[in-house]
């Protein structure tokens, strides 16, 4: 099977005492032994967050900060970018086959790879809309979910396509106001959808709430049919839940776990986790979980997505500035070195698009695929506790008057306050004089309000 021009091989600069001779890259099937541990594996400065294997290749998806999205495939012949139709940061990867898988991200955008190219899909959304998960039942039955990191912005975006290359919005009734993150399910009538303080199940009729405990903040979700299903997330604390066919239930932690971004549930039952800090978790089949580690060469970078079937994968970078993707995996050799996938060049990124063959716009439709609308359980919109902190307050116990969430400042020793999202410092009132409307610490791409004096050097830390 062809699988399309790629741009390149990335060339890699061996860091060790091997002067400037160049490894072999570690491909899917050799990443290590299975007693082998967690390391560094590659660096990009591309942020990479998305990821999603076959057979004989992992697909790896990302951008760089403020500019373009990036794909690369990992395979036996090492790692390569693959020329995309121009657009920013792609956040998640999902497929069917070798012949069909998407990614979503920014901009609201999806592409598809048909086997030769990947290209773009039309989702009627604006370009404040990000899409932060894709998954399907099979190629003819796909979802995606999402929001906006700005206050302000679009919430609770549902998208469903029957693989026609077009998306229609799927709008509960009453709407959400909360943002989406990720969703799996085990088929077509067995859905689950995770975001901010919310979480959604469709049955092949409708969508109900399910919500956490706690209003947590849920990042991803994964199971097996039959088998486990997990979500986690968390902000300074990492939070894991389990469902039991009536709700979710929290699951214990290691003490001082971080703020968890993915978890894979294994055919066998166990499952892995990863986050905030290079944290590595795994969980046995009577549902206890363990550190593992910590990852030899993670120095504070967050582990995004994680693939734990086989040979484990996991990749991430700094969420905080987007300056730099990191791979781990399992492997004894020493860790090598990657060129970001590069940008594609003028020529060859109008080629791509020319070739693309973009479909045609069309309006959206505004109901589901079946044509019914799903039956939303109405919001449980809780009253604020005035028992708990509020705006700007700390938050030791890593709860916050509803709906404000409570974020450890990387700035000020990780201390964890009670913020909201923002725009600009106007929006943050009650956040004292001359407020900070900045991002807190490496979870998100996002920015928050922050008082001016709780940051050591003030809105410019």
């Amino acid at each position: 099977m062809s699988y399309g021009p790629r741009v390149r091989n990335v060339s890699l600069l061996f860091l060790g005492l091997l002067g400037c001779s160049a490894p072999e890259v570690a491909s899917v099937a050799d990443l290590g032994a299975p007693d082998a541990g967690l390391r560094v594996l590659a660096r990009t400065d591309a942020l990479l967050l998305g990821l999603w294997r076959d057979e004989t290749r992992a697909w790896l998806v990302g951008g760089h900060s403020g500019g373009d999205g990036v794909v690369a495939e990992l395979s036996d012949s090492g790692l390569s970018a693959w020329p995309i139709p121009p657009g920013p940061t792609l956040w998640w990867a999902w497929g069917a086959g070798a012949d069909a898988v998407w990614a979503c991200g920014d901009g609201g955008r999806v592409l598809r790879f048909d086997g030769d190219r990947w290209r773009p899909e039309v989702t009627g959304l604006p370009a404040e809309v990000t899409l932060w998960g894709l998954w399907g039942s099979g190629p003819g039955d796909l979802w995606a979910v999402g929001g906006s990191p700005r206050a302000g912005g679009p919430k609770g975006i549902v998208l469903r396509s029957s693989g026609d290359g077009r998306w229609r919005r799927v709008e509960p009734p009453g709407g959400l106001d909360r943002d989406l993150y990720k969703l799996w399910g085990t088929g077509p009538d067995d859905v689950f959808i995770v975001g901010v303080g919310v979480a959604l199940h469709y049955d092949g009729h409708r969508l109900r709430r399910f919500d956490p405990p706690d209003g947590d903040r849920l990042v991803t979700v994964h199971g097996r049919p039959g088998g486990p299903v997990l979500a986690v997330g968390g902000l300074s604390a990492g939070v894991a839940l389990r469902w039991t066919g009536e709700g979710w239930v929290r699951e214990a932690l290691p003490a001082g776990t971080p703020g968890l971004s993915g978890v894979f549930v294994r055919s066998d039952g166990g499952a892995i986790a990863a986050g905030m800090r290079g944290v590595v978790l795994h969980r046995d089949l009577e549902g206890r979980w363990a550190r593992r580690g910590p990852v030899d060469g993670i120095d504070g970078e967050t582990l995004h997505a994680v693939w734990g079937e086989g040979d484990e994968l996991l990749v991430g970078g700094d969420l905080l500035r987007g300056t730099h993707g990191v791979v781990v995996g399992l492997g004894a050799s020493p860790e090598q070195r990657l060129e970001a996938p590069p940008a594609l060049d003028g020529a060859t990124r109008d080629g791509a698009i020319r070739d693309a063959a973009t479909p045609d716009a069309a309006t959206p439709d505004a109901g589901p695929t079946d044509g019914a609308p799903p039956d939303l359980a109405a919001p449980d919109m809780r009253p604020p506790d005035a028992a708990l902190p509020g705006p700007a307050e700390d938050c030791p116990g890593f709860r916050c008057e509803f709906p404000l969430q409570c974020w450890e400042l990387a700035a000020a020793e990780w201390r964890p306050v009670c913020t909201e999202p923002c725009d600009q410092p106007s929006d943050c009132v009650g956040y004292g004089p001359r407020p900070c409307c900045v991002a807190p610490g490496p979870q998100v791409a996002a920015t928050y309000c922050v008082s001016r004096d709780a940051l050591p050097n003030g809105c410019e830390t």
